[in-house]
């Protein structure tokens, strides 16, 4: 996930190894929907043998995590937006469709990742630090700028 998203910066601004690029941000996407994504479970795993075999009878083997996914599928639907590969962004938008089903909070909606239903902080904190936010908000902000940019022209 995090290499795709790398390779899409690096194409962006080197221009000149594009087609380098291309083929590693092909190889990664490859690899999501040959190993990682498990339709018949309903999610993605994060962890898997090798061979894509869940190690379900393992805590690694079972990790699933909504955010990571859905971040995921937005990244695959850059690359296929980029190589006009619509079967790999329909792919993208049912790995993004599945992490919204396996993360919503269906008793009290939303989806809480470090917030109590009280709506206060859970104490200590179940993942990561204070300073995730300053990662996944700037980008998401960037992201989104580019869009509107794109849908403007």
């Amino acid at each position: 996930m995090i290499y795709l998203n790398i390779i899409s910066v690096l194409r962006r601004v080197d221009k000149a190894n594009e087609a380098e690029y291309n083929a590693r941000a092909k190889e990664c996407t490859d690899a999501v929907f040959q190993y990682h994504f498990h339709p018949e479970l309903g999610c993605t795993l994060e962890n898997v043998a090798p061979d894509g075999t869940p190690g379900l009878e393992y805590t690694a083997g079972r990790v699933v995590n909504p955010g990571h996914d859905m971040e995921c599928s937005l990244f695959v639907m850059e690359q296929a937006n980029q190589t006009g590969d619509a079967a790999l962004h329909k792919n993208a938008e049912t790995v993004f469709r599945q992490a919204i089903e396996a993360g919503w909070d269906k008793e009290y909606g939303g989806r809480y990742g470090y917030l109590r239903r009280d709506g206060l902080p859970a104490m200590p904190s179940t993942k990561g630090s204070t300073f995730k936010g300053p990662f996944h908000l700037p980008r998401m902000l960037v992201m989104a700028d580019r869009l509107l940019g794109e849908l403007l022209a």
